[in-house]
This record gives C-alpha cells, structure tokens and sequence, in this order.
C-alpha cells in the first residue's frame, strides 16, 4: 500500500509541476527548410542557424533594411483546459534601429483565437526591444482568453532593421495559483 501511494504521490507530483512545452523545434535543432525553421511558418524572413545559449543551435535573423521579418508557430490551446500560460525564450539583438511605428522593433508575442479565427485578448507581448543586449532569458504568464481554441506564437524583427537571435522558446501551460499578465484580457 505504502509503494502505491508513494507511486502515485510521484505521478501527480510529476505531472503538475513539469508542463510539457507546447512548442516543437523549440530550439531550431531540426535546422532550416528553405531558409525557414521547420514548424516556425511558411515564409522566407532571413534566418541562418548560429550556435545557441540555451542549446547547442539558436536562430538568427537578420534585416539590413526596415522590414517585417517574423516567424509564427500556432498551437492548439483550449480556454477550457488551460486559463494561463507561461512564454520564455533567450534572446540577444545588436543594432537594433526602430522603424517608423513605435512598435518597429524586435518582439515576441502570444496571439489568441477563437474557432472562426477571430483575435481575442489584444495583442500580449514580452518586449518590444532595440539596440543592443547579450543574451538574456524574457518571459511573461498571461492568461488564455475565454473561447480561446487556439495560441500563435510570433517573433523576429517588426519592420526594423538589426540582428536578433532567438533560442530555446517554452509555452507550457501555468497552474492555476501562477500570477499572470492581465493586459490581454482588457
């Protein structure tokens, strides 16, 4: 009785306090497809593999002039499931110039939506960031809009121009008592 329980205390133990990442090539390992990080979209945006921080590869993209420059990976989440989320990811950027808008930068953000595709919860993001840092780990929790059926993660350059680097990426789902960013839900 007493190896059941402690079995069973072990499983629960497990599975509450390591959430699987919802991401796949999390960490760029599975390498390029015509220029484009398998499972991270469908559109050329200037990418080469580097050495990584977090692993042994990261992603580098790079715009000489200001342009858009993103990769997007979408998930399945369901609202009905998972009310909050955690996103991280390390990043590191040299030379970062802004474009016109005051959102021309480098970014990550975490978009919602229902099951027609309609946007929900505004537009949740970790920075927007310019200039130059080595690499550091970013991260936010947010929480998931209702009727959500559906998360898209979206990084890169936002019509600017510069280096940035992206390795490691996690969106793992967040236990109820986690703390979270309530702009999205404005």
């Amino acid at each position: 009785m007493k190896r059941i329980f402690l079995s069973l205390f072990f499983v629960i133990l497990a599975t509450g306090c390591f959430a699987q990442n919802l991401l796949k090539n999390n960490s760029f390992e599975q390498g390029l497809s015509n220029n484009i990080p398998k499972y991270w979209g469908t559109e050329y945006y200037h990418a080469a593999i580097v050495p990584g921080k977090g692993s042994k590869q990261a992603l580098m993209i790079e715009n000489k002039i200001p342009m858009m420059s993103l990769g997007a990976q979408p998930v399945s989440l369901d609202y009905n499931k998972v009310k909050k989320v955690a996103i991280s990811a390390w990043v590191k950027i040299e030379g970062i110039e802004p474009g016109p808008e005051t959102w021309n930068k480098v970014n990550i953000q975490l978009l919602f939506f229902d099951a027609k595709g309609n946007q929900l919860g505004g537009w949740p993001e970790i920075g927007p960031w310019e200039g130059s840092f080595d690499w550091k780990r970013v991260g936010k929790n947010f929480y998931v809009p209702k009727g959500c059926v559906k998360a898209k993660v979206v990084f890169g350059l936002y019509n600017c121009k510069g280096k940035a680097y992206f390795d490691n990426f996690e969106l793992t789902p967040l236990l109820q008592g986690e703390q979270a960013d309530p702009y999205n839900l404005l």
